[in-house]
């Protein structure tokens, strides 16, 4: 199984109780992070309950230091708790078949307690029979914090961060487009000559994300769950293409051609004036600060893909095995308490010596207290997703791939690879000639799939 514990902690005096103690140690020296949440490390851990975590890992910053803050405080806290954070490969947390091992296997064999998932992926693996129910809800939830968490009416996650499609830019007549076509025709106005808006779109997860925000644009909040699973519609489609185009510039794209995908080379072209946004999740803003930018001086607002500006939020839950111990079960609840708490969210999106992480709190309250009101980018956050809607958290992974090919044809342009996508990597996002476009590509843009049923 491909993760890595941060943590590996077998205690030297443990092992000097008999030499089966130490026999025992000697063979899992080697592979400390399997042994670190073992029952024999529950049995001789001065009897603590071992609490083994994996957070959704995609946190802008050092992930290390985070988790070594979280492990800090929260044992502070609560003595009688081992938590042992795991970290967990980005791209792994996306394989519904790992989510379902994870919280299937032994512990002792790599299993884990609890873990932070993206809520795309919930319905998913809650099919599999893996997930328990929950039942903490926090009363100050977004909205889209509780929808999210919820399948078929039944809580199965708890809601920690949000995020969604957003454009940054430092002008207010892009910020304040109320519709795609004025979005692009004020980013044209502020840089004459292309390319204008910068983004990482090497991923088929950015792809049926932002088809189905512009389906959401184009054609309501209602329906969008007839997106994830109908024949790919022309319009958003073409809304995606269009986007796309945004970034082409001398016959080279850099957001489809993996140049993007390192944000620092993005947001250096940004700071130099060589783009005029950036679209993607609110924590782009994060190195945006670390290249000596200041967050104040850019809008963020919800990114629109059609006639209508509207916003839906995606987030990551935490989801439980079942059958955890009634101890477990507690230290469980206690942690995911703890990282809901308002202290918490400040000391992980603030961390000294270091810019904000500028992700999104699940919770309305945190974003009007502290620093984060002080903070003018996340007030402008505050206000871009206050009515905020949510994606479907079912049917995205079946469809995603099927979604992508019939998108593909919008995105290829002589200026494109014939080898895109370059790579297939989450987190952050994208870029008008629109009706040349849909001119262009209404010929040669065939579905011939049958519509697949809707879940009821």
């Amino acid at each position: 199984m491909a993760y890595t514990a941060i943590r590996r902690r077998v205690s030297v005096a443990l092992c000097m109780v008999s030499a089966c103690i130490v026999s025992l140690c000697m063979l899992t020296g080697a592979a400390g992070q399997a042994f670190a949440g073992s029952a024999a490390a529950q049995a001789f851990n001065d009897g603590r309950t071992v609490l083994r975590v994996a957070l959704y890992p995609d946190i802008p910053g050092d992930l290390e230091s985070m988790l070594r803050w979280v492990e800090r405080h929260f044992e502070a806290e609560n003595p009688d708790v081992d938590l042992e954070l795991v970290a967990v490969p980005v791209m792994d947390m996306y394989e519904v078949s790992n989510i379902a091992s994870w919280l299937t296997q032994p512990v002792s064999g790599g299993g884990m307690h609890l873990l932070e998932i993206d809520s795309l992926l919930l319905g998913a693996a809650v099919a599999t029979g893996s997930v328990a129910q929950q039942t903490l809800v926090m009363p100050d939830w977004h909205p889209a914090a509780y929808a999210t968490a919820h399948v078929d009416g039944r809580q199965y996650g708890v809601t920690h961060w949000l995020c969604g499609y957003f454009l940054m830019t430092p002008h207010r007549a892009a910020a304040e487009a109320d519709s795609m076509q004025q979005m692009l025709e004020a980013l044209q106005i502020v840089r004459p000559e292309p390319p204008y808006l910068g983004a990482d779109y090497t991923s088929s997860w950015f792809i049926s994300g932002y088809y189905l925000q512009s389906w959401m644009d184009n054609f309501g909040r209602d329906s969008v769950r007839v997106g994830v699973y109908a024949p790919v519609n022309e319009v958003p489609a073409s809304a995606v293409g269009d986007v796309a185009h945004m970034c082409v510039s001398r016959g080279n794209n850099p957001c489809v051609d993996g140049t993007y995908a390192d944000f620092s080379v993005m947001v250096a072209d940004a700071l130099q004036g060589r783009l005029a946004g950036l679209a993607g999740f609110s924590e782009t803003m994060r190195e945006v600060v670390a290249q000596g930018g200041d967050a104040a001086d850019w809008y963020v607002t919800p990114f629109v893909l059609g006639p209508e500006k509207d916003m839906m939020l995606m987030s990551d839950v935490f989801v439980g095995r079942k059958n955890m111990t009634p101890d477990e079960t507690d230290a469980a609840e206690r942690f995911m308490r703890f990282m809901l708490e308002d202290s918490t969210y400040a000391g992980i999106l603030f961390p000294q010596g270091a810019p904000p992480r500028y992700v999104i709190p699940a919770r309305m309250d945190v974003l009007q207290e502290g620093p984060f009101a002080a903070d003018v980018y996340y007030s402008r956050l505050r206000d871009a997703i206050r009515t905020a809607g949510h994606f479907p958290n079912q049917g995205v992974p079946e469809n995603r791939e099927r979604i992508f090919s019939g998108v593909l044809p919008y995105l290829r342009d002589d200026a494109l690879p014939e080898d895109f996508p370059a790579k297939d990597v989450k987190r952050t996002s994208v870029p008008v000639h629109r009706k040349a476009r849909w001119q262009r590509h209404k010929g040669h843009f065939v579905v011939d799939e049958p519509m697949l049923p809707l879940h009821p």
